[in-house]
């Protein structure tokens, strides 16, 4: 695969820079918050790395996950700093500590479904109360967890 960097300030005026050639297949990014110039890039065997777009450099390949060899379908951001969620075309979600390359928890949503798409919940009441993250199957399935429960919601 490759990671093509596009420049310019509108789409009459731009302009692709030097593409990165990538030893895996992308399937899914996340900008992590703070993380300057870098994003996540999961592959379809369950690759994650972290990149510098700008310097066109892999930082760090991620190893807290190789025992899950399913493709990385969708990855997001929680609202908590360094931490983000990872799905997978099997239908797993997890949460990773990104800094330290560590599993925090893994969650089951429906499986051999893959997870399209994950958001958490970050207002006010839920920095008070906790947060939940959403995975969206394409079997039109949606899951909503506590995360202070570790369960489904059930709804």
């Amino acid at each position: 695969g490759y990671l093509h960097l596009v420049s310019g300030s509108d789409v009459t005026g731009l302009t692709r820079n030097k593409a990165m050639r990538l030893s895996f297949r992308p399937m899914s990014l996340c900008h992590p918050v703070t993380y300057l110039n870098k994003i996540l890039i999961g592959g379809a065997k369950g690759e994650l790395h972290l990149v510098n777009y700008r310097t066109r450099k892999i930082i760090h390949r991620f190893t807290c996950l190789e025992s899950d060899k399913s493709g990385i379908s969708s990855i997001a951001q929680s609202p908590a700093l360094d931490t983000i969620g990872v799905g997978t075309c099997r239908g797993a979600v997890h949460l990773i500590n990104i800094q330290s390359d560590t599993l925090l928890f893994s969650l089951h949503h429906e499986k051999g479904t893959a997870v399209t798409g994950m958001s958490f919940r970050s207002d006010a009441i839920a920095a008070s109360s906790g947060v939940a993250p959403l995975a969206v199957a394409s079997g039109n399935t949606v899951t909503v967890w506590d995360l202070r429960r570790n369960e489904d919601t059930g709804f």
